[in-house]
């Protein structure tokens, strides 16, 4: 939906990190073998508009008969682990639903609406994004402070490498013959089909780092670790973000729910278009207040040539050239949400992520 911005003139900054709800994360069980996946994939789409605040990931699952190069060993342990068989299901925030972990498409709005509704009892950010196009290396460390005290269980943090639109292996489609339906007439194998959301690692352990928060977090002290990921030399790496959160980790799968979590786009920061190691900071630019209800401040912006804003999903919601030292820009148009000013140069992208609340 397209949202008129209205642009001012004004000064001063303040800066605050953490995303200001909370985030819902959907993980859906696919494969290139289901007919039924890529319609499903469709409906996820239309629940990700409706509400942007899913965090949307898929595990490929491993056929057995023949190779699936978009699966990886630690999707398929998720995939053995919950006693998964059919597809195309999901599990909504690893949350019991009518007394199942794996649900079908019928449920999801419905638990998406539940659990937008829970309390939110932790925030995650992801900071300090190095990549180095030579070796490929991607740096970034994950930061977690929790709102309130939590139950006496286990807890884990979780970062998972996901590539979207992924090419070259193609896709069941049940609907070649659906007068109207999008995926008509492409085939009963859609050979060109773009897969969503592709988890591509599990970085440390499938259900997240052990050992890594106390047994008793304290409320409002923060958890950070570090990850690394080598981005192989055949796939895009702007085509990657990085997914993380926390959850719960008992011993039965119904003690695994999802506290928190949040998700970024590499393209988002410009990573091939230069040598240089790309960092999200807060320096450059400014952006104030954050988090807002109706405007944000850009200051400190003599260097660039003009500005865009992103949603969580990436998508472009404004653009604009600037010529002065600052801008304002009413944002009261749009959802609460987490956000990205993005300011370019002819030396490249700066980015700053800022928090629509209401």
């Amino acid at each position: 939906m397209k949202r008129e911005l209205i642009v001012l003139v004004i000064l001063t900054f303040y800066v605050i990190s953490f995303s200001a709800q909370k985030m819902i994360v959907l993980e859906k069980f696919t494969n290139s073998s289901c007919g039924a996946c890529a319609d499903a994939a469709l409906h996820i789409e239309d629940l990700v508009e409706e509400f942007p605040n899913i965090i949307w990931v898929s595990h490929q699952k491993t056929h057995g008969w023949r190779d699936n190069p978009l699966a990886n060993e630690d999707s398929w342990t998720i995939w053995q682990e919950v006693n998964q068989i059919g597809n195309p299901t999901a599990m909504i925030d690893r949350q019991i639903y009518n007394n199942r972990l794996v649900t079908t498409r019928g449920s999801w709005r419905d638990q998406i609406v539940q659990q937008l509704q829970q309390p939110q009892s932790a925030q995650v950010d992801i900071v300090d994004i190095d990549f180095d196009p030579g070796t490929r290396i991607l740096d970034f460390r994950v930061k977690v402070r929790f709102l309130e005290p939590v139950e006496d269980i286990p807890l884990r943090m979780t970062a998972m490498m996901v590539q979207d639109s992924t090419y070259g292996e193609p896709q069941d489609n049940y609907n070649n013959n659906t007068p109207g339906h999008p995926h008509e007439g492409r085939g009963a194998e859609m050979w060109d089909y773009a897969h969503r959301n592709v988890v591509r690692a599990i970085l440390d352990n499938p259900w997240g780092s052990d050992n890594f928060f106390p047994r008793n977090p304290i409320v409002g002290e923060i958890y950070s670790k570090s990850y690394s990921y080598a981005i192989p030399e055949d796939r895009r790496a702007d085509r990657h973000k990085i997914v993380t959160f926390v959850s719960q980790h008992g011993s039965d799968l119904s003690e695994r729910r999802i506290m928190d979590g949040f998700q970024i786009r590499l393209d988002t920061i410009n990573l091939t278009l230069t040598s240089i190691s790309t960092n999200i900071t807060e320096r450059d630019f400014k952006v104030s207040p954050n988090p807002t209800s109706d405007f944000i401040e850009i200051t400190e912006i003599r260097d660039f040539h003009s500005l865009r804003i992103l949603d969580i999903s990436g998508k472009e919601v404004f653009y604009r050239y600037v010529d002065n030292d600052s801008e304002v820009i009413d944002v009261s148009a749009l959802y609460e949400g987490v956000y990205f000013v993005q300011m370019l140069s002819d030396d490249g992208i700066r980015t700053q992520k800022f928090i629509i609340s209401r």
